[in-house]
């Protein structure tokens, strides 16, 4: 008798349906693994907005408890100002000193400022203004970012006004550092609360309102 011939090699049919099979999986996976890498982005962006929003916060509190209240300028949503910001009177040089201006045979001028170390008393030297203000990103052009920048001025004791955020945004010969990325938006706000104020710093995060952020602080402004 003839023996059968057994067929054990694979078919087009079968190769095709493997072929089908893998690609799906294969897309499954892809997305699962997209989807993973972008919760991790978004929570990774997340949690480095929050540490820059506080960071932002503690270091503008800073800043405003060694100015004039008078010499603050808030623009909390834009509008007349241009853009959202707050600018401030500095009695720090540029190599961040603070100082004051020391009297002479009972006069103060801006030509006897010293640093305020050793026990010197005296009246803030002014220096700069610094200003803090929302603009676009310019590494992503499509977000936005914190900046602050410092407009330098002749040293005076009596604080003056810094004018609007929008002057310092313009500006792009003045020295300038980023805060804070990835933003859609950002507001302050300073209310005075008996003898302190508190300052409010809310950022929304690219991804969505739903991931707003709010820092704040009480800071004991001079006055």
């Amino acid at each position: 008798m003839r023996a059968k011939r057994s067929n054990s090699g694979t078919s087009l049919v079968e190769m095709v349906v493997y072929l089908f099979i893998f690609a799906y999986l294969s897309t499954g996976i892809y997305g699962v693994l997209l989807g993973s890498m972008r919760d991790y982005q978004m929570a990774s962006t997340s949690t480095e907005l929050q540490q820059a929003v506080q960071s932002a916060t503690y270091r503008l509190a800073k800043e405003l408890e060694e100015t004039a209240p008078s010499s603050i300028t808030i623009c909390a949503s834009g509008g007349a100002c241009g853009t959202v910001g707050v600018a401030f009177e500095s009695g720090r040089n540029a190599n961040g000193r603070m100082q004051i201006v020391a009297p002479v045979a009972g006069t103060y001028t801006p030509a006897a400022c010293v640093s305020s170390i050793g026990g010197i008393v005296g009246m803030p030297c002014w220096h700069q203004y610094v200003c803090y203000y929302l603009d676009t990103d310019q590494a992503q052009p499509n977000e936005k970012a914190l900046y602050r920048k410092v407009q330098s001025h002749a040293d005076a004791w009596n604080p003056g006004a810094p004018g609007n955020p929008s002057v310092y945004q313009a500006n792009g010969g003045w020295p300038v550092i980023t805060v804070a990325r990835h933003l859609s938006n950002a507001g302050f706000s300073l209310t005075q609360s008996g003898s302190m104020y508190l300052l409010k710093l809310t950022a929304a995060h690219q991804y969505g309102n739903a991931n707003n952020l709010t820092s704040q602080v009480y800071i004991n402004i001079r006055q």
